[in-house]
Order: structure tokens, then C-alpha cells, then sequence
């Protein structure tokens, strides 16, 4: 450090920088220098150190001369030994060697094994400009300005240099992912970290090239292995000891919800790509049956403390009486509500429509509730309105299993809202509507309890398709929206009542 600074008086902060970066080499410090030593070139690049000279010569797009190619070779000579300076090469020329050659070094530097014979010969740096090297591409992947024009360039090379035939076979391919084809090997990293539970370092691959220059062009893969991530993050930290079905619950409401969220943002990618590598294919087998494992092992404890203790214990809220027990008092207090039956809402599709909304609206919170049973739909459904607590009942119609409430069946959305505006009688306005088809104008400002009914995520969902999960997450999107609506028209609260969720299996076994 001392004979730095002896040497170069007038870079003492640009030293201690290096020391403190861990890169406090002769060689870097000589390059902080340059500037005296390349005058044309800094003026051109409005660079200091050779790193901004060279990058800013990568990122011209013309030039009035070209009276700066002496200084060029100077200092292509000494920093980057082989590198092409003959003849008198355009901007276009110098720049499409230059990328060459540092996207080539950085490869091979970066490169566990040995070169094809064909490649021996292709100039490239030695061990001595690594730091140089690894420096300058790193600082042009991290710069937004200079990304089209890597991207580009990296492209050119690679097929110039024939390397992903070259290197098709190549198991190992070195950390950094220089050219796009090296892809293929962080996929096979990934899947194989996957496959021996090395869950941690599956993160940090994925969150490495997540950060990556080629995040683009390969961003449902890692979006999908994000997902995959989360799923098996979500099973390895498994479950406490619950001793009843009431810490399972909230223990679910709390931790464990977490897989299913990842497994439905699974699904929905893998069955919205339009191309699948090989590797995805076995991810998605080891998704799908640590997944399964999942809730095969959380749904035998349910069943056996169901079992043991009877379904409606009183251990946590239920769908039962909702109406009664949360519209009702507001409507008696003159307050204007809105009550959206949302159709086979899943719990962790409410905690995630949490996070969408909060920013929004303060006042807002998820709660775990049970379901009514048997959890289909006109029973479900049956369970929020009036009266349901003391009356709802089901009776054997014609065969059918019904539900009753107050002796008459309500088993269509018709009844249930006919049911609605029968107990309130004339004193509360009432008005419903699909989610599809509200319309903020239709609403007048005397209606005092809108009903909004949501039926798309049920009927999407039954199958794990493209367009069911894609309608699922577009149903969450209008919600979203109509909160708005309902706020503008002047709502003091809405409330989003689910019947019942759902089991989201990719395929049946």
C-alpha cells in the first residue's frame, strides 16, 4: 500500500478504494494512470481508467476521426496482448475485435477444462489480465446503457466462433455465463442441486441469473425455478408439533400456505411457456412429488384430528352466520357494504390478494376460516347467508342433497340473493351484479349492500390448463380493480367471502 501511494501520490482515494474492493493489484493500479498516458482516447471516452476508456470505445457509435488508433494500440499492447491492431480498422472494426476478444478471454478464463484445438489459435488474455478482463464485462453486463450492445456482441462471437457446438457436450462451463448457450449448463446445475435437496445453492444459482444479462431471454425458466425454490423452501421447513387441528390451521394460515401459493405460480408458468428445456420436465417431477408428499402428510393429520374431535369444533372461525355476524351490524349502522361471494377462493389466493391491496388500503386483513361442509358450492354459498347459523340445514330433494334454509331450498345464486333482500326487507336498498359485468354507473348512491358475485376461479381451476389458472389470476387482477370502484362509489367496507378452496394437483395418482 505505501509503495502505491508513493507511486501514484495524486490516486490515494482511488488506492484505498481498490484495497477496501479486495482488487489492490499493481496491475490496477497502474491502470489508474491511464489517463495521463492516453489523452486523445480520454477525451473521446470520457474515461479515466483504462476500464472507462474501454467501455466507453465499446459504447461510441461514431467517430469525426480516427486520429486516436496510435493511442489504441498503445494500449491494446500492454493491457491486452494478441488483441488485433493491424491496418487502419474502422470504429466498427476495432469495437467487433475488441468484443472478441474480451468476451473470448473472459470464457476461457473462466473455463474449467481444456480448449478445442480449433480455438488454440483465436487471440485471447492470459492470467495476468484476468482482474482486467472480469472487470470490464462485469462492469458491462451491470450497465443498462451498454446491455443491447453485449447482448448483440456476445451473439456474434459465439456463432463466429462456433461455441455452442464446440461446447455441446461440455458438462461444466465455468460460474460466469458469458455467452447466452451457457444456459444450458445452469440448468443442468440447477436440476441436479434440486434433485440432492441442496436447496440453498439452487437459490443462489437462480438468484444469480436472475441478475444476469441473459435473464431476458430465458426468464420463464428462472421465474419457474424461482417457484420450484419456494416450493421445496416451503416443505423443508416443515411443520412443528401441533396438538390439535387448531394449531394445524394456523399453522397453515401462517407458514404453510406458502407451498401452495408456489405450486399454483409453478403451474401457471410451466403451462404458459411456449418452449420447455429437458431439464424442466425432470424439475417439474421432482416439484410434482414433493409437492404431493406435501399435502398427503398435512391432510392425514387434518383427517385424523377430524376424526377424533368432530368437524365443528369451534377452534377457529367458520363460514357459518358471516352475514349475521359481520354485514349485518354495519347495514344496522347505516353503513354502505359491499359482499363479494367469490366462488373456490383459496386462502393463499387471500393472502396474496393481501399484498396487492394494502398498499391501497390500510385497513385490510386476511382471515383463515372453515369451510362449510360438504365444500361445494350451493352448500358453501348457503353457509353466508341470513339465518344460516340457526337454520341452514340439508335435506334429501328427489335424491339430491339440498340446502335448506328455513325449510326452503336455496341452492342458485337467484335464491341466495333473493333470500338476502327478503331479511333486510324494504328498509336496506340492496343491488348485485357479476364481477364481470359490474359497472360503477349502474350503482346508485341509495344502495346500501351490493352484492358482487365471482364464479370464474371454480369452474377454471377444475383443470390445471393454461386458461384456468391464467382466468384465476386475472380474477384476482378485477378484484383488485373493483376495490377501487367500491371506494370511489363511496363503500365504507367490502368483505370477500369464499364458499370453499380446492386441492391444485397437476395430475391425478
Amino acid at each position: 500500500m505505501h509503495i502505491c501511494h508513493r507511486f501514484l501520490p495524486s490516486k490515494t482515494n482511488d488506492i484505498e478504494a481498490l484495497e477496501r474492493n479486495g482488487s489492490l493489484t499493481f496491475e490496477n493500479v497502474n491502470n489508474l494512470q491511464e489517463d495521463s498516458k492516453y489523452p486523445i482516447l480520454k477525451g473521446l471516452t470520457n474515461g479515466e481508467s483504462l476500464i472507462e476508456i474501454v467501455i466507453g470505445l465499446l459504447g461510441l457509435e461514431s467517430v469525426t476521426s480516427l486520429n486516436w488508433l496510435s493511442e489504441w494500440r498503445r494500449l491494446s499492447n500492454t493491457h491486452f496482448p494478441g488483441l488485433d491492431t493491424s491496418g487502419t480498422p474502422t470504429l466498427k472494426v476495432v469495437q467487433e475485435r475488441m468484443w472478441k476478444y474480451l468476451l473470448f478471454s473472459e470464457f476461457v478464463l473462466d473455463l474449467p477444462g481444456e480448449l478445442p484445438d480449433s480455438l488454440n489459435t483465436v487471440p485471447r488474455a492470459g492470467d495476468s489480465q484476468k482482474t482486467s478482463i472480469y472487470d470490464i464485462t462485469k462492469r458491462i453486463r451491470n450497465s443498462v446503457d451498454m446491455r443491447d450492445n453485449y447482448v448483440e456482441a456476445a451473439g456474434k462471437v459465439a456463432s463466429d466462433l462456433n461455441l455452442e457446438f464446440l461446447f455441446h457436450n461440455t458438462a461444466d462451463l465455468g460460474d460466469i455465463v458469458t455467452f447466452a448457450f451457457e444456459n444450458r449448463v445452469e440448468y443442468d446445475r440447477f436440476a441436479k442441486h434440486l434433485e440432492l435437496r441442496e436447496i440453498h445453492e439452487a437459490e443462489e444459482l437462480c438468484e444469480k441469473n436472475k441478475k444476469g444479462i441473459w435473464y431476458t431471454a430465458d426468464k420463464n425458466f428462472w421465474d419457474t425455478a424461482q417457484a420450484a425454490v419456494d416450493i421445496f423452501k416451503a416443505v423443508e421447513k416443515g411443520m412443528p408439533s401441533v396438538q390439535n387441528r387448531a394449531e394445524l390451521i394456523y399453522w397453515y394460515a401462517q407458514e404453510g400456505y406458502k407451498a401452495d401459493l408456489a405450486m399454483r405460480r409453478y403451474l401457471t408458468l410451466t403451462k404458459q411457456s411456449h418452449y420447455s428445456q429437458p431439464q424442466v420436465v425432470k424439475i417439474t417431477d421432482l416439484v410434482d412429488n414433493t409437492y404431493r408428499n406435501f399435502c398427503d402428510r398435512i391432510v392425514n393429520i387434518y383427517q385424523n384430528f377430524t376424526k377424533e374431535n368432530g368437524f365443528n369444533s369451534g377452534e377457529v372461525p367458520t363460514n357459518l352466520g358471516s352475514f349475521d355476524r359481520l354485514i349485518l351490524p354495519l347495514l344496522n349502522k347505516k353503513k354502505r357494504v359491499a359482499m363479494i361471494m367469490a366462488d373456490a377462493f383459496r386462502y393463499e389466493m387471500g393472502v396474496e390478494f393481501l399484498s396487492m391491496v394494502k398498499p391501497r388500503f390500510a385497513k385490510s386483513e386476511c382471515i383463515a376460516s372453515m369451510a362449510y361442509l360438504p365444500t361445494v358450492t350451493r352448500f358453501g354459498m348457503a353457509a353466508l347467508l341470513p339465518g344460516a347459523e340457526h337454520s341452514l340445514e340439508l335435506q334429501n330433494e328427489d335424491g339430491k342433497l339440498q340446502p335448506c334454509i328455513n325449510g326452503k331450498v336455496i341452492d342458485t345464486p337467484e335464491k341466495r340473493v333473493a333470500l338476502i333482500k327478503n331479511s333486510l326487507g324494504e328498509s336496506v336498498k340492496v343491488a348485485d351484479t357479476l364481477l364481470d359485468n359490474f359497472n360503477p354507473q349502474d350503482i346508485s348512491s341509495d344502495v346500501q349492500l351490493l352484492i358482487i358475485r365471482s364464479i370464474k376461479i371454480d369452474g377454471s381451476c377444475e383443470s390445471c390448463d393454461t386458461q384456468g389458472l391464467g382466468s384465476a389470476e386475472m380474477e384476482v387482477r378485477i378484484l383488485l380493480q373493483r376495490m377501487e370502484h367500491l371506494r370511489n362509489l363511496g363503500f365504507d367496507e367490502a368483505f370477500i367471502f369464499a364458499d370453499h378452496g380446492y386441492m391444485l394437483q397437476p395430475c391425478f395418482k
